[in-house]
């Protein structure tokens, strides 16, 4: 889940708290509830959509945005090729 935020943040895409959970390939409930374990760990915050009430967005702190920056060597121009 981490390494999908981090692919589709870089490419400036937000990303639905359903979608996250679908991509996972978990069963639904077991994928929400790893999404709001990493969000009580500030791992990941919710935004709601200003435009349905219904949905929420899931994206990386900037905290773990960092790291994953740093993990995987990337820089602010998006990911590193090679």
């Amino acid at each position: 889940m981490l390494i999908d935020l981090f692919i589709h943040e870089s490419e400036g895409k937000k990303v639905a708290t359903s979608a996250l959970c679908l991509a996972s390939t978990a069963p639904p409930s077991t994928a929400l509830r790893l999404v709001n374990k990493l969000c009580e760990a500030k791992l990941l915050v919710k935004i709601d959509d200003p435009d349905d009430g219904r949905r929420q967005f899931v994206e990386l702190t900037p905290d773990t945005a960092a790291r994953l920056e740093n993990y995987f060597g990337a820089d602010e121009g998006g990911m590193q090729e090679g």
